[in-house]
């Protein structure tokens, strides 16, 4: 089953597959155009076999949706631009009572640091 790499409700898997074949396929028509330079030939090869990891992680399927979790801080931040923060709770078993580890993360805008 396709990754689901979503941005905006569209769906990319699909096109990022869809351009690594054609790249493939390009570097087989290189690589057949200069079959007599033997170590361009390997380099390509080398890449073909890159570019088949790539095809193969993108097909993985992903463990959680964290795109659900950024749209969503999206739509808050849209309803309230003077939002600081999120507080997220996540559980990803239940109990009776949550044992939960605290991440905290500041992301400074690269125009906010001398400030």
């Amino acid at each position: 089953m396709m990754n689901t790499l979503k941005n905006e409700n569209k769906d990319y898997s699909n096109d990022v597959f869809c351009h690594l074949e054609q790249l493939e396929t390009d570097l087989y028509r290189m690589q057949i155009g200069n079959n007599r330079n033997f170590i361009l030939s390997k380099s390509i090869d080398i890449l073909i076999e890159k570019i088949e990891m790539i095809k193969r992680i993108v097909q993985v399927e992903i463990r959680f949706d964290w795109l659900k979790i950024q749209a969503e801080m999206d739509r808050l931040y849209k309803e309230d631009n003077s939002l600081t923060g999120f507080n997220i709770l996540f559980d990803f078993k239940e109990s009776e009572k949550s044992n939960r580890a605290l991440i905290h993360v500041n992301k400074i805008q690269k125009d906010e640091k001398g400030k």
